[in-house]
This record gives C-alpha cells, sequence and structure tokens, in this order.
C-alpha cells in the first residue's frame, strides 16, 4: 500500500513538473552573429592545434571577433565586449584590437585610424 501511494505522489509530480515548467528553445540559446553557414568557425584549440580557418565572403561580428580572440594579446579588449557565452554588442566598430586596419574614407582621400606595423 505504501509503495503505491509513494508512486502515485511520484506520477503526480512529475505531471505537475510537465504541466508548470516551460518547455526550453529548441537549439542553442546564444546567437552566433555570423553569416549563414559560417556559423562553424572556431577558435578552439583541439589535440592537433588551432583549426584552419577559411573564410569565404563577407563575415558577420561573431565571425571577426572569434577569429580575433585566437589572439591573446586581443583578449583583453574583446572580453568587455562578452556576457560569458554571448557577447553583448555586435557591431562591427567595436571590435577595436591592435591588429584591426581602421581607416577613415574622406572626400579628399582615406586617413589611416589604425595600421598595424
Amino acid at each position: 500500500m505504501r509503495r503505491a501511494l509513494l508512486s502515485l505522489a511520484s506520477l503526480g509530480l512529475l505531471i505537475l513538473a510537465a504541466v508548470r515548467i516551460p518547455p526550453a528553445p529548441a537549439g542553442q540559446g546564444a546567437v552566433p552573429f555570423s553569416k549563414p553557414g559560417q556559423e562553424d568557425l572556431t577558435f578552439w584549440a583541439n589535440h592537433n592545434g588551432l583549426e584552419q580557418l577559411d573564410v569565404e565572403g563577407e563575415v558577420g561580428f561573431g565571425d571577426m571577433a572569434r577569429i580575433l580572440l585566437r589572439r591573446r594579446s586581443n583578449s583583453e579588449s574583446i572580453r568587455a565586449l562578452r556576457d560569458r557565452f554571448t557577447f553583448r554588442v555586435h557591431e562591427m566598430t567595436a571590435l577595436q584590437t591592435p591588429d584591426v586596419f581602421r581607416a577613415k574614407i574622406m572626400a579628399d582621400g582615406m586617413i589611416w585610424l589604425n595600421q598595424p606595423g
């Protein structure tokens, strides 16, 4: 009798949990901010070393940030844009590391704002 009551109570709690807890959204909650087809670009190292990145076409903010994160010297400036697993900012102009070329186009020509050596 006691086992039957415990089983019924457990079943009732499971049903209550299934009804009360909303389902998780499908897929990953983090948005990669990558261009379609380039979501798998990575800066992770594995036992074979860093993966080679072959980017074809336009890159998104997430792509460029992950490429820049491959250099440890860029980690502090990019860490300020991150929120644990995602990026708080996703404007390309926010990526200001020493190895990013920056130029200002004016009517009479171009001025380098940052020209890595």
